[in-house]
C-alpha cells in the first residue's frame, strides 16, 4: 500500500503458501531521502502487525528501536537515501 492509502501492490509470479512473494508498486520517487513500508495480508485475511502493535500486544512501551521477542514478523521500514542506497530503516 502506498502512503497509507490502501492501494494494493502487484503480485509477481504465483504466491506459494508460507513463502516469500515478490511484488511491485509503481512509485515516483522525488529524489529526497524517504522511508517506505510494505504490509502483507495472508490468504485468510490476517494482516502483518506493525512494531507498535507488537509492543502493545506484549504490553510494553513502544520505542522506534523496540526489538520484537522471538521471530520478528512485524512491518519493517526501508530507508532510501539520496544516493539511491536502500537500508533497513531500523539499522
Amino acid at each position: 500500500m502506498a502512503g497509507g492509502s490502501g492501494t494494493p501492490a502487484e503480485i509477481k509470479g504465483t504466491p506459494q503458501r508460507m513463502a516469500h512473494t515478490r511484488f511491485a508498486y509503481q512509485w515516483n520517487w522525488d529524489g529526497n531521502e524517504t522511508e517506505i513500508l510494505s504490509r502483507c495480508t495472508d490468504e485468510i485475511g490476517q494482516v502483518q502487525p506493525t512494531r507498535e502493535q507488537v509492543a502493545q500486544f506484549w504490553n510494553v512501551p513502544f520505542e522506534r528501536n523496540y526489538r520484537v521477542p522471538g521471530t520478528d514478523n512485524s512491518v519493517m521500514p526501508w530507508k532510501i537515501a539520496k544516493d539511491r542506497s536502500v537500508t533497513n530503516g531500523l539499522a
